[in-house]
């Protein structure tokens, strides 16, 4: 039977040196090395999520393919549109390629959870964040893992220059084009 007390960091009885959080309800298999008497009473009460030493790098590949997606997908959709004036194929592939990459974005922001849950981010950024586009979901990563002191925020700043870059590219190549009003 679970015993009375307030959830919270307690010695482990199992461990010499360690702390374990007791839920409220049952130990957990979050363990801390026993901090000075004097840090004790600054952790009190604190989250166990938020106290495990989290090793979040800031690059992993997931990441990195959702920062780089403005880049990506306008190569891709620039290469079939090329192609779709040669090959009647090419103009039907061009119409399923964003349903194709909005689908390659969910599943890389998947893993990308999935990475950050195996380093101990139990609250990453859902999935569901990419139907904001890739900045949306790069912001609600970056508010998500705000709370374990990891960064982020470069990801944003990439994806947002990138968008720039394209958005002026774009208003180049439609003056060269002559599609641009006067």
């Amino acid at each position: 039977m679970g015993e009375a007390r307030e959830p919270g960091w307690y010695p482990d009885v199992a461990t010499v040196g360690a702390d374990r959080w007791w839920d409220g309800v049952d130990w957990t298999e979050f363990t801390r090395a026993t901090p000075p008497p004097a840090e004790r009473l600054l952790l009190r009460g604190e989250r166990p999520d938020l106290a495990r030493p989290i090793h979040l790098r800031e690059s992993n590949g997931s990441v990195l393919a959702i920062a780089l997606s403005p880049l990506w997908i306008s190569l891709s959709l620039f290469v079939m549109t090329a192609f779709s004036f040669a090959s009647p194929l090419a103009g039907s592939i061009l119409t399923g390629l964003p349903i194709g990459g909005m689908i390659a974005l969910f599943l890389l922001a998947a893993r990308d959870r999935e990475t950050l849950r195996q380093r101990g981010a139990r609250d990453a950024a859902s999935p569901l964040w990419m139907l904001f586009t890739p900045l949306g979901y790069l912001i609600g990563r970056w508010s998500a893992l705000r709370p374990y002191g990891a960064g982020g925020g470069g990801w944003i700043v990439l994806i947002g220059v990138q968008g720039v870059l394209l958005v002026g590219l774009i208003a180049w190549w439609t003056g060269l084009l002559g599609l641009m009003p006067h």
